[in-house]
């Protein structure tokens, strides 16, 4: 069951003395003391957190199978009048990324663009009708031209986003189409539901992607960003998409008559687990249907020592997904531990589609209960309308939710 390579992150990679320049950097900009990986990291879903969803507003999107990325624009690291674009992956590794710009007005020939702004997401390769496009999906924004947003809740964070960073970046590709063109990689916002749309995202929204996708991401709406473990942003994945990734070893004990070894018998596969350091331990073994066995085979290509990506199925059994030969390391025993817990505790997905209207019914009876304190209220003025951020139109405030236009229809049909 082999699955489509992952993206590879465009740009030159920046030596670890330079980074560090730009860690420095977005540690300042954030207000945070470490230097490490300033994103937001989910937790498994568990069953306690159908109650959590029911009781709180979130977005649901899909899980991408790509690559983690925040994307940072700021002034060139080693040269401070040039304008820059780094991606910082999940090992906290910058890379400068060319031919990249983020105008921050709707004037296409505004020369001014976005600094000290950093924006959460994910590059996957998309693959339409044979043709490959690589694309920065967008989930999330921590600030905008230097200003910092990651204690605002998540509608006016990606609110933001779309306002001041999608929508002169889309007009500047309207009216010069040759700046896509020379771009990496394509930027668009990542499609959201509201979390009640869950079978819509299994039964439209999934199969249509044109990458693959590995679950579920559940985003609180009410909470603030937070840099490290987030316990409000949960990810949901199938039994078989919760994995491992292991330390392949093949054992060949079945002889010829000859007395050799037959290497074309199946042989014992153990799967071992990183301790630290080079130490590994047994864990498991590797169960492959003798048709497996033969495909590997023909691929003609190494086995022993390889990192294997693997899911336990419903017999508790422990299958091959795929080579993982972009990682030095196969999963430390806490990974595994943490997997083994997310499965033993995880939710079906037919659990999460019976709850769907659970969690609809709730958020409803939550939206009529704050209409009803507005209107018992009408000063009560919203945080918007309190800042003195710029509001926004009624026309733009439907631009800034995070359903485009055809979701939203999709919804109300749902609805």
């Amino acid at each position: 069951m082999e699955l489509t390579p992952p993206a590879i992150i465009p740009g030159s990679k920046i030596p670890h003395k330079d980074a560090n320049i730009l860690r420095e950097r977005v540690s300042r900009l954030l207000g945070l003391r470490s230097l490490n990986f300033p994103g937001a990291q989910p937790v498994s879903f568990a069953k306690k957190h159908l109650q959590t969803v029911k009781e709180h507003d979130y977005y649901v999107c899909e899980k991408s199978d790509g690559i983690r990325c925040l994307m940072y624009m700021t002034m060139h690291h080693a040269t401070p009048k040039r304008y820059a674009v780094y991606l910082i992956d999940r090992k906290n590794d910058y890379y400068l990324v060319p031919k990249v710009w983020f105008p921050t007005t709707n004037d296409p020939n505004d020369s001014r663009l976005h600094t000290e702004t950093l924006i959460d997401g994910e590059l996957v390769m998309d693959s339409i009708q044979g043709k490959s496009q690589l694309k920065f999906l967008v989930f999330d924004c921590l600030a905008c031209n230097g200003r910092l947003y990651t204690n605002r809740p998540l509608d006016r964070r990606l609110g933001v986003y779309r306002e001041f960073v999608e929508k002169p970046l889309r007009t500047l590709v309207k009216a010069k189409p040759k700046v896509l063109a020379v771009m990496p990689f394509h930027v668009e916002f990542k499609l959201m539901q509201r979390a009640h749309g869950i079978e819509m995202m299994f039964r439209e929204i999934i199969p249509k992607l044109h990458h693959g996708s590995d679950g579920l991401i559940f985003t609180c709406i009410e909470t603030p960003y937070v840099t490290g473990t987030d316990e409000t942003l949960l990810k949901w994945k199938s039994r078989e998409s919760n994995t491992v990734d292991f330390l392949l070893e093949l054992r060949f004990t079945a002889k010829l008559d000859t007395g050799d070894i037959d290497y074309s018998a199946m042989p014992e596969m153990p799967l071992s687990i990183w301790e630290g350091g080079k130490r590994y331990s047994y864990f498991a073994d590797l169960y492959l249907e003798n048709e497996e066995w033969e495909k590997l085979k023909e691929s003609n290509t190494p086995l022993q020592g390889r990192i294997v990506e693997c899911y336990l199925d419903e017999q508790n059994r422990w299958r091959f997904m795929r080579f993982r030969d972009d990682k030095q390391n196969g999963n430390h025993r806490s990974t595994v531990r943490s997997v083994i817990e997310s499965i033993e505790d995880g939710v079906t997905k037919e659990e999460l589609l019976h709850e769907a209207y659970y969690i609809r019914k709730s958020y409803y009876e939550r939206k009529e209960r704050r209409e009803a304190r507005h209107h018992d209220n009408p000063e009560t003025h919203s945080v918007r309308e309190a800042s003195k951020e710029p509001a926004a139109s009624g026309a733009e405030k439907r631009k800034l939710t995070p359903e485009s236009e055809e979701s939203t229809k999709r919804a109300r049909a749902a609805d």
